[in-house]
């Protein structure tokens, strides 16, 4: 049923992981900075960040283990828990109704709230899928929610140089590259298109594209949340 107890070295400290782990997850050091990765199979059971602390912490997204450092005890969080909590704390007025599993990080739903026409009259559910590797590789983005958008197709895949494998750097942070989405959705971007159709009507026809935009959005989009 996993190990009581194990030991391995992050960032030049000895790191003690007290508890019992989930059957067949193994842990290792990533050897970069502070991070230590603990797997089950190809997915990511514990994906821990450590910082020194004095006195005795426990951490609630490592499901209770203890990290320590000598007679010092760290605190260790997922990154995603993080993230999702500073996203929270700030109130994006621009990314709603955010849903994650607790007990599964590594996918979050939420709805964009576009700013500008044609796309301000409705609102759109996206996914957001992170890797067991993340943020050494970057997380996946599909709208849920049908959108007349020349840089989203109709399986809800988006065009999002932020996230694109030659792009991607492990610094990005999720509000980042939800900022660059919305600046997206609001200014469509004719040149990386992966609807061809409806870049040319964009770059060729603006205010037949506008209208038939805002018609399908009327029809497809979600509610916007009321403030």
């Amino acid at each position: 049923m996993g190990n009581p107890s194990l030991n391995f070295r992050a960032a030049g400290l000895v790191i003690v992981l007290s508890g019992t782990l989930p059957a067949n997850c193994m842990c290792g050091s990533l050897e970069l900075g502070n991070a230590v990765c603990c797997r089950r199979a190809n997915v990511a059971c514990w994906y821990l960040r450590c910082q020194s602390h004095g006195g005795e912490l426990w951490s609630r997204t490592s499901g209770g283990y203890q990290a320590r450092d000598g007679d010092k005890w760290i605190s260790c969080f997922s990154p995603l828990d993080q993230e999702l909590e500073e996203i929270r704390k700030c109130g994006m007025k621009n990314f709603r109704n955010i849903q994650v599993d607790e007990a599964n990080l590594l996918t979050w739903q939420g709805l964009i709230v576009p700013d500008n026409p044609p796309y301000d009259k409705g609102a759109f559910r996206i996914e957001i899928n992170f890797p067991a590797e993340y943020p050494f590789k970057p997380p996946k983005i599909t709208f849920k929610t049908k959108i007349y958008h020349p840089n989203i197709d109709e399986k809800g895949q988006v065009c999002l140089p932020v996230i694109s494998a030659e792009n991607w750097k492990p610094a990005t942070k999720t509000d980042q590259v939800i900022q660059s989405l919305i600046a997206l959705v609001n200014d469509p971007q004719p040149e990386h298109p992966l609807r061809a159709d409806l870049a040319e009507e964009y770059s060729k026809d603006r205010k037949k594209f506008c209208k038939n935009a805002e018609e399908f959005t009327k029809k497809y989009g979600e509610k916007r949340p009321v403030d």
